[in-house]
């Protein structure tokens, strides 16, 4: 199926090149400047060629590989921007590494290197690494570059658990009088008591919001996507129900009240009308990533503890779990995809909240 032969260089160095023919018949060769890697090569290649794993050499590197696969795969259906965009971040990273190196020569060590280089990132973003690599190998089996998948020899990198912030009870109020005044302020009161997302506060339009029932209805989430807002299904794609408490009701029927003054008193030239809940005095709807910026710069010239507006989400779960309320029930109205989720982010919360339980039976021993 192959034999080595000898030959002499110009130079005078011996040298042993392989020859074959592959599956499709054409007469390939290799050459080599030992005749131990010669035989070792002849070996693998008869044993490759037999058992149908035989891969025609290459010389395409890690990058020309990311690059044909990305192309490919980012026109999938259903694929999402976000997702998209996390992709061309871990292939900026895995290309500023072994992007230079042949597909066909990378080893799992390469990768694990490659791991140990990148020590500033976090566990979460090395695990997006590790799916983009695996993904764009599997592709390459699929296309016969390669015949094995380097990252399978390859342990996942672990992420560090994470542990969520949120604001501690007694300083709900202190957050609340510190942004009574300003255009967010339904955000954070939405977040803080019904855990709703930024996204998902800033696609909220009134008729989402029935005063009635008090409850709030979650339809839709923003993006921006190349400074444009996009309207979308929540995350999980799941519609839910929130409950608000009577102080959120009287807090958005006020806000509603103060949206209508301002386009009494701007008028229909000056004030931008919309549908949407959270809107800046003068009507305009700010962009999902204006609403952490607005709230961190408040926060910082606060003495306040520095929370991201995100933590307001957390800081909903927490008290929720402190005042009794059932994980099953937490996770549904946070729009979590399982109640694992739910138990695994606020693990520290259901701890203290146990402890909580413990010590109310403590009345019964007097």
């Amino acid at each position: 199926m192959a034999f080595i032969k000898k030959y002499i260089t110009d130079t005078g160095e011996n040298r042993f090149r392989v020859f074959w023919r592959s599956p499709d018949g054409q007469q390939k060769s290799k050459s080599f400047d030992r005749y131990t890697k010669a035989r070792d090569y002849q070996t693998k290649l008869e044993h490759d060629l037999r058992e149908g794993s035989y891969v025609e050499p290459s010389k395409k590197t890690v990058r020309e590989l990311l690059a044909e696969w990305f192309e490919i795969h980012k026109h999938k259906r259903g694929l999402e921007y976000r997702t998209i965009q996390s992709y061309e971040y871990n292939i900026k990273h895995i290309n500023g590494v072994i992007g230079g190196k042949l597909v066909q020569r990378l080893t799992p060590g390469d990768i694990e290197l490659m791991y140990k280089t990148l020590s500033g990132l976090s566990g979460k973003y090395k695990q997006g690494l590790h799916s983009t690599l695996n993904l764009a190998f599997k592709y390459a089996i699929k296309t016969r570059l390669l015949s094995n998948n380097p990252c399978a020899a390859v342990d996942r990198p672990k992420k560090i658990k994470y542990q969520a912030s949120f604001v501690h009870p007694d300083d709900v109020q202190k957050y609340l009088d510190l942004f009574s005044d300003a255009w967010i302020y339904p955000a954070v009161v939405i977040s803080m008591f019904c855990g709703l997302r930024r996204g998902e506060i800033s696609g909220l339009q009134w008729d989402d919001v029935n005063f009635k029932k008090g409850v709030i209805t979650v339809r839709h989430s923003v993006v921006d996507i190349k400074g444009q807002r996009v309207l979308k299904k929540p995350k999980n794609n799941k519609t839910r129900t929130v409950n608000m408490p009577q102080g959120l009701v009287r807090c958005l029927k006020e806000y509603r009240k103060k949206q209508l003054e301002y386009q009494l008193l701007l008028g229909d030239e000056n004030y931008r009308k919309s549908n949407f809940v959270l809107t800046e005095d003068n009507g305009t709807v700010p962009a999902v990533s204006y609403i952490s910026r607005f709230f961190n710069r408040r926060i910082k010239s606060s003495d306040l503890p520095r929370v991201r507006f995100h933590d307001l989400r957390h800081t909903a779960a927490s008290l929720m779990i402190l005042e009794g309320t059932d994980l099953k029930t937490v996770s549904e109205i946070l729009g979590h995809s399982s109640i694992t989720i739910t138990a695994d982010t606020y693990a520290h919360i259901i701890d203290e909240a146990k402890k909580k339980a413990a010590d109310n039976l403590e009345k019964y021993f007097l």
